[in-house]
């Protein structure tokens, strides 16, 4: 009899271990950097799909934050059907993608350079069509990836944007700590699965963060949806009190990612708004979290606030493929879904 889950649960795992790999071996992300410096970019566009556009918006931040450059992200839809060509002279473009054979993506990276750009593509298949239609390409070294919903491609492709950002701007990359807190995460696997069990009956559910734990929020949602079938939203904890808060019932389920740091100050009043609005508020957070809500996972082998989702998003990944399988799921083989998807 076939295991629900296997496949992803076994990718989860993989993390720690894929963490070690990647910061191993940073020879080709130096060299690419070294690359990047000679180009001098003004400024920096993302383009992805699905778990790869939250792991772009994850570099935006790091790019903005660390490197003071000012960054976006490409409505690939632009450049391809309604065939936009903008000046992308002095712009680095990164496309980031698991397979890299999303034919929109590919069509990104080659009307970018024809528009000047330098384009860095960021694959988990050096072979493919879109690594061979940029100007650099990285490797995430995430191995093969077989359930359908991404796990362990979302942390490498993470891991690989920090690493490249700190070559980039000559920074410390703080990884000292990582491989120890995610199998510290991942030892806490009993805690997880009770949490998942708070969320069983969920209809509906909101996931917040702000900053650099907002790309966790909208992967996490994404990944309810894709698994469990649960009408799931992720927003920035700023966008939410805006108006969406509006929707939340006083037992509705609300995920927040709460590390410590700047974001959870940012974060905190909105915090405070939604224990008011539902008794059904679960943290996912660092110390200074602790204690606000009844239903907590509060992590204390504390890594930089950069590198705190890499950690966060592997804690909700447990709980997410068990919420699937108490649910009747199986999460290796999502409804509807194939693991390439392709888009034009």
């Amino acid at each position: 009899m076939t295991t629900y889950g296997q496949n992803m649960s076994a990718e989860v795992a993989e993390q720690p271990t894929m963490f070690a790999r990647i910061l191993g071996d940073r020879g080709e992300i130096d060299l690419v950097a070294k690359q990047i410096l000679r180009f001098d970019p003004k400024f920096v566009m993302f383009a992805g799909r699905g778990t790869s556009d939250n792991a772009a918006l994850y570099g935006k931040y790091l790019t903005e934050i660390k490197l003071n450059l000012p960054a976006g992200q490409i409505s690939a839809s632009a450049l391809t059907s309604f065939g936009a060509r903008p000046n992308y002279k002095d712009v680095l473009v990164v496309v980031i993608s698991q397979s890299g054979g999303s034919p929109d993506l590919i069509e990104t990276a080659v009307v970018a350079k024809q528009c000047g750009a330098m384009v860095l593509a960021i694959t988990n298949n050096p072979d493919s069509e879109l690594a061979l239609a940029a100007s650099l390409h990285l490797d995430v070294h995430a191995g093969p990836e077989i359930a359908v919903a991404a796990t362990k491609s979302f942390t490498a492709q993470m891991l690989t944007l920090w690493l490249l950002v700190c070559a980039i701007g000559g920074l410390d990359s703080k990884t000292a700590t990582l491989e120890s807190a995610a199998f510290a995460t991942l030892d806490r696997k009993a805690e997880l699965v009770e949490l998942a069990h708070k969320l069983t009956d969920a209809n509906s559910l909101v996931v917040t963060g702000r900053g650099y734990s907002y790309p966790v929020a909208l992967e996490a949602a994404l990944k309810i949806m894709e698994t469990s079938y649960i009408h799931s939203h992720g927003f920035s904890s700023a966008d939410l009190v805006h108006g969406p808060l509006a929707m939340i019932g006083p037992h509705d389920p609300v995920i927040v990612i709460a590390p410590d740091g700047k974001g959870f100050q940012a974060l905190r009043p909105a915090l405070d708004r939604l224990i008011e609005t539902t008794s059904n508020v679960i943290i996912f957070g660092g110390q200074e979290a602790q204690g606000i809500s009844k239903f907590e996972f509060i992590n204390p082998h504390a890594c930089e606030e950069e590198l705190s989702p890499l950690i966060d998003i592997i804690a909700l990944q447990v709980a997410i493929v068990e919420l699937a399988i108490i649910r009747g799921n199986d999460p290796d083989n999502p409804r509807g879904l194939s693991k390439i998807t392709k888009t034009w």
